[in-house]
């Protein structure tokens, strides 16, 4: 057996990726909200590599049909994996996937100039990539060109979707920091950065401007590997905190301000009865669920009536809960910061001192206003 080559070792890289995808999406699948639309885009994975398949393997002769036939499926996976991020970032979504799917439509009519090719003809596209005059070769790089730019397309929609979740994240839960996408908004950005590159390599090549014999091979590996990545990062065992109002519902004056005191009083009693500020990972929709309002109704009166979010509004609750722990018994901070899902004793301490100086400014202004 010869000695693989650069290529061939991260094929089977991306190989061994997708095998460990599918053993976790086998585990995982009844704890992910967006498990049916990972689920496809796993299957499908494999088929973005049927070209390099057949070439290294040398069944292109004997499959020559085969050759471009899937190169709409990078489009398709794309498609499923924004629906699978507007699935764990907003509960109110509900998107029409045959909409989401008209870029793949689009690249199946882009791709028919390839299949329609002759197996002769076809058999050397896979293995001497056309390179410059593209005002001859226009019809070979079409397809890649148009894929590049639906990719673009989806990850910057889905780096939106992430920013917007993260804007309003201190407006549903407590404890953010369990509900943050941090990582897969850096491999959004990762991949919208990899679809550029795509598309310059491409022009280039196509213009003849940069010499690139096996552009076919590193754009498809580059593909595969973006939308490998992605879909591992989806994998990962998390806890999930859809948005359950949408941007308008929160910003626009949509309640009375008699509405929203009732909605703080029911929330504040359900709260107290529930002890829900001891529960680390706690939504809005839970304490919605428990004193039977909107979650709009809910985020919309503490910022308007209490001038504060959802996080500060609990904090309220865990603080208070906090000084009388640390006053009636011998309690160690670390210890009453860690069952409240605080991060550190420091941060404890410093949150502390903030929301003392913040009831004392209250004490002062309430003092004036009875004057």
């Amino acid at each position: 057996m010869g000695e693989l080559s650069t290529f061939q070792l991260v094929f089977l890289t991306l190989i061994i990726s997708w095998l460990a995808a599918v053993v976790l999406i086998w585990i995982r699948f009844d704890d992910l909200i967006h498990g049916k639309y990972l689920l496809v885009s796993i299957l499908l994975w494999p088929l973005i590599l049927v070209d390099e398949w057949l070439k290294f393997s040398g069944l292109a002769i004997d499959y020559p049909y085969l050759i471009g036939l899937f190169q709409f499926v990078p489009a398709v996976i794309a498609a499923l994996m924004a629906l699978a991020i507007q699935k764990i970032t907003l509960a109110k979504a509900n998107p029409s996937v045959a909409l989401y799917m008209v870029p793949a439509m689009i690249m199946l009519l882009a791709q028919i100039p390839i299949m329609m090719l002759s197996p002769t003809d076809k058999l050397e596209f896979l293995y001497q990539s056309p390179l410059g005059e593209f005002f001859v070769n226009w019809p070979l790089y079409a397809p890649f060109l148009i894929s590049g730019f639906i990719l673009l397309m989806y990850a910057v929609q889905s780096a939106e979707q992430i920013n917007h979740y993260h804007y309003y994240l201190s407006d549903q839960v407590v404890d953010v920091d369990l509900f943050r996408f941090n990582v897969l908004g850096g491999v959004q950005v990762g991949f919208m950065l990899c679809s550029v590159c795509l598309i310059l390599i491409m022009g280039l090549v196509a213009f003849d401007l940069f010499f690139l014999a096996e552009w076919q091979t590193i754009i498809n590996l580059i593909q595969a590997g973006c939308l490998m990545l992605i879909q591992l990062v989806l994998l990962e065992k998390r806890h999930f905190s859809p948005t359950p109002f949408s941007a308008g519902e929160l910003e626009g004056r949509q309640y009375s301000d008699d509405y929203l005191r009732l909605v703080l009083k029911k929330s504040e009693k359900a709260i107290i009865r529930h002890k829900a500020y001891k529960h680390i990972g706690l939504r809005i929709k839970h304490v919605a669920e428990a004193s039977e309002v909107e979650p709009a109704a809910l985020a919309q009166a503490t910022r308007m009536v209490l001038n504060r979010n959802f996080r500060a509004f609990i904090y309220h609750y865990r603080l208070e809960y906090a000084k009388k722990v640390l006053m009636r018994t011998d309690a160690k901070v670390t210890s009453v910061a860690r069952r409240l899902g605080f991060n550190s004793e420091k941060y404890l301490s410093n949150v502390f001192i903030k929301y003392i100086r913040l009831m004392g400014k209250e004490d002062i202004d309430n003092t004036k206003f009875g004057q």
